[in-house]
């Protein structure tokens, strides 16, 4: 990240290429002993923020704790889903948006929603170190089409609460559910069961 500067990390694109990166199901080499700038691993130029520090543990433990909805393979479609609140766009990422990735994992639908809205650019190294923090949306409606039935409608995202799931409000009607996603900041995880 942030390659060929010095000084301190850039949190918003190391949160928002991490946040790509686990919602697709990857991983990637960046830590060490120490946040890893470049492929000479003890180049030690660049320095993370406490902020991103404490952030990264979140990040981390989400991948860990629900690695089975975000590694275990599953089908990709792209879902049909609208809201009034954000401009809502289906994956391959798009600056001015939040883009969605959505995966059939056993009997459950995942969607993943990152946050483009307030991007800068689309370079995941952040090269030019100014990737901007994205606006965090708050009590966004969001509207879903599913053919299936709907049990229970969760989140969970690492940047609220250490990651912790929770249900939200929901109602189906007809071919069609009605979420309202809490918070949404970097990246934020739907499972409708």
């Amino acid at each position: 990240m942030n390659y060929k500067q010095s000084g301190t990390f850039n949190t918003p694109a190391v949160l928002l290429a991490d946040a790509v990166i686990f919602a697709l199901g990857g991983s990637h080499l960046e830590l060490g002993e120490h946040m890893l700038c470049n492929e000479y691993f003890p180049n030690d130029a660049m320095k993370m923020s406490s902020q991103l520090q404490e952030a990264l543990v979140h990040y981390y433990d989400f991948l860990t704790g629900y690695e089975n909805l975000l590694r275990d393979g599953g089908e990709r479609f792209s879902p049909n889903i609208s809201s009034d609140k954000v401009n809502i766009a289906a994956w391959g990422p798009v600056k001015g948006s939040v883009n969605t990735v959505a995966l059939r994992v056993g009997d459950r639908i995942v969607i993943h929603l990152l946050n483009f809205a307030a991007a800068k650019h689309l370079d995941w190294r952040d090269d030019s170190h100014n990737q901007a923090e994205p606006t965090t949306y708050t009590d966004i409606d969001l509207a879903i089409r599913s053919s299936r039935e709907v049990k229970n409608v969760w989140v969970a995202s690492p940047d609220i609460d250490g990651g912790v799931l929770k249900s939200v409000q929901w109602k189906s009607s007809g071919m069609k559910i009605d979420v309202t996603v809490p918070s949404l900041q970097y990246w934020t995880m739907i499972v409708i069961e």
